[in-house]
Formats: C-alpha cells, structure tokens, sequence
C-alpha cells in the first residue's frame, strides 16, 4: 500500500496551501445573536442572585447581632455591585453568538475575558438540548455539543431559541465529512 492509497483504492486527499488572505477569521464571521428573552433571563438571574445575597448579609448581621449602621454600607455596596453587574450583563449578551459553518460550529462570548470556540463537525460526538426551569418558560434552550476525547461539554449555546437548538442539533450529527 502506498501513502497515496487506503485500503479500498485511491484516497482523495487534499491539502492544498492557503493563503493568510484567504482565512477567515472566527471574528470575522457573521454571528446570530441571541433573542432579546435571553437578556432578561440573564438580568433576572443577576437579581435573584443579589436579593439572595442581600438576605445572607441581613441575616448574618442579624445573627452576628453587629451594629445597625453597617447596613447602609453594605446596602450600598450591594447596590453598586447590583448596577455593575447589570451594566456586564447586557455587554456580554450584546457578545454572544453563533455562527454555522459548512464543516464547523462557532460561539463567542465575553466582556472582559473575550472566548471565540469553533468545533469542527467530524470532531462532534453527541449533541443534546437541555432547557432549564426558566429557560422552558421563555421557549429558550441550551446546546450542548460534546467532542471525542472531550471531558464534558466542549461548547454550550445557552440562550437560544428551543426549535433552533432542535434544529442545529439536528444538522451537526446529520453531517456527513
């Protein structure tokens, strides 16, 4: 058997030299952003999250029975942090997106910490759609797509609509390199 045959005959093999001009770069790329229901759910999440730690520190001054002037401080630095933490929120899901392409699947994500992944399709074991409490409500879901050799999801598209991640998990176990 020569390099240039496989087991049943000629292989097409091709690795033809690209030039740095003809890339593409993940950033470059067209993303679909995600539905505006995506940025409520994440600011509601942000709020809950605050309420729960505003009742942690009321109780725990409570409990540590610590002088009532303490409250406006922390009051306000929660506040702050509150109002910090929205203002991230709604610069990360203007961030976020997805973008299909004939042989792989990308996502972007990040504020401060700016993450693009693109998951080849051949490179894709198993796929699933999950939907949380809230995400079922407001008819949105998550992608999860799992690679070989991966350990635990090697990209999750969180935010989109139920039918698209239906449809997208669909196609990416459907393609056949």
């Amino acid at each position: 058997m020569t390099p240039s045959s496989g087991t049943f005959g000629p292989m097409a093999f091709s690795n033809r030299q690209v030039a740095p001009s003809e890339v593409v770069a993940a950033d470059d790329l067209d993303y679909e952003l995600l539905p505006r229901r995506a940025l409520t759910v994440d600011m509601v999440t942000v709020v809950v999250v605050l309420v729960f730690a505003a009742l942690a520190a009321g109780g725990l001054l409570f409990v540590l029975d610590v002088n009532l002037r303490w409250l406006v401080p922390i009051g306000g630095a929660l506040v702050v942090l509150g109002t910090v933490s929205e203002a991230l929120t709604v610069l990360a899901f203007r961030r976020r997106g997805w973008a299909l392409r004939e042989h792989d699947i990308s996502y972007r994500r990040g504020v401060i910490s700016q993450v693009t992944v693109s998951v080849p399709f051949r490179r894709i074991q198993h796929a699933t759609v999950k939907q949380s409490f809230v995400e079922r409500a407001v008819g949105l879901a998550t992608l999860e797509i799992f690679t070989a050799g991966g350990v635990g999801t090697d990209l999750a598209l969180k935010g989109i609509e139920q039918h698209t991640a239906d449809r997208l998990r669909d196609h990416v176990l459907a393609v056949d390199l």
